[in-house]
C-alpha cells in the first residue's frame, strides 16, 4: 500500500511538472526594443531580437512602401511608443500558432503592471479585432475594448477627425444640408446645376452610412484601407 501512495504521489508530479512545463513554454518575459508600428515591436527575449506581430489586433497601415499612410497609422505607432517605451519590461503569451508567414512571433503582449496591451490600442480606437489562423485566445478582450471605443467614440468611430468615416459623413451631411438649404435658382440651367449638386452629396451621404453599417466580414477592409491619409492631416489625440 505504501508503495502504490509513493507511486501515486511521484505521478502526480509528474503530470503537475508537466503542466508547469507547458505553462512555461506558453509564455516568456523580454524587453523592449522598439516598436515597428502600432500592431508590431521588436523584443529582446534571451538576448536575441524577436519581432512580435500582436494577436487579434490590426492597426492602420504606416510601413508599407505600396501603400499610402492610413487613416490614425502615425496614432496607433505614437500610442504603442508611449504605451512600451525602449528598455520596458512585457510578459509575452502564445497561443496556437507561435509564428505568421513573415517569421514574426505571435503574442499577447502584457505591460509590467498586467495590462494587455493588444485590447489598450483597441480600446483607443486604434485597432480592429482579427483572426490569425487558429489564434482565438485574445480575441474576447480585444472585442471587448474595440466596442468600448465604438461607444466612446474614440479613434476610428471620432467625427473630430477629418480622414474617419464618421467624419466623413458628418461633413457630407453637413454639405446636404447646406444644400438643401440653398436659395431656389432663378434659372433652369442654375436650377439644374444646383439638382446636381444635391445629388451628388446625397449618393456620397448615402455610401457613406452604408460603409458605417457594413457587416463584419467587410468592416476590417472599409475601415483602414478605405481611409488613407497623408502625414499632416488631422490626428487623434491618443492620450
Amino acid at each position: 500500500m505504501k508503495k502504490l501512495i509513493i507511486a501515486s504521489l511521484a505521478a502526480t508530479g509528474l503530470v503537475a511538472g508537466s503542466f508547469a512545463a507547458g505553462a512555461a513554454a506558453n509564455a516568456g518575459t523580454g524587453t523592449v526594443v522598439r516598436v515597428v508600428d502600432g500592431d508590431t515591436l521588436v523584443v529582446s527575449i534571451n538576448n536575441g531580437d524577436h519581432t512580435i506581430r500582436l494577436l487579434n489586433i490590426d492597426t492602420p497601415e504606416t510601413k508599407d512602401p505600396n501603400q499610402p499612410v492610413e487613416c490614425l497609422g502615425p496614432e496607433a505607432s505614437k500610442y504603442l511608443e508611449g504605451l512600451l517605451p525602449k528598455e520596458a519590461q512585457v510578459r509575452l503569451e502564445f497561443d496556437a500558432e507561435r509564428h505568421d508567414k513573415y517569421g514574426r512571433t505571435l503574442a499577447g503582449v502584457f505591460t509590467a503592471d498586467g495590462f494587455l496591451v493588444n485590447a489598450k490600442i483597441a480600446q483607443q480606437g486604434l485597432g480592429i479585432p482579427v483572426e490569425y489562423g487558429g489564434n482565438r485566445k485574445f480575441l474576447p478582450p480585444v472585442q471587448a475594448a474595440y466596442e468600448e471605443a465604438r461607444a466612446a467614440k474614440s479613434g476610428l468611430f471620432s467625427e473630430g477627425v477629418g480622414c474617419t468615416l464618421p467624419a466623413q459623413l458628418a461633413e457630407t451631411t453637413k454639405g446636404l444640408a447646406t444644400a438643401t438649404a440653398a436659395a431656389p435658382a432663378t434659372t433652369s440651367a442654375a436650377a439644374g446645376a444646383a439638382a446636381g449638386v444635391l445629388a451628388t452629396k446625397v449618393a456620397a451621404a448615402k455610401a457613406l452610412r452604408k460603409l458605417l453599417n457594413a457587416d463584419k466580414a467587410t468592416e476590417r477592409a472599409l475601415l483602414w484601407a478605405g481611409l488613407n491619409c497623408r502625414v499632416g492631416q488631422a490626428r487623434i489625440k491618443s492620450g
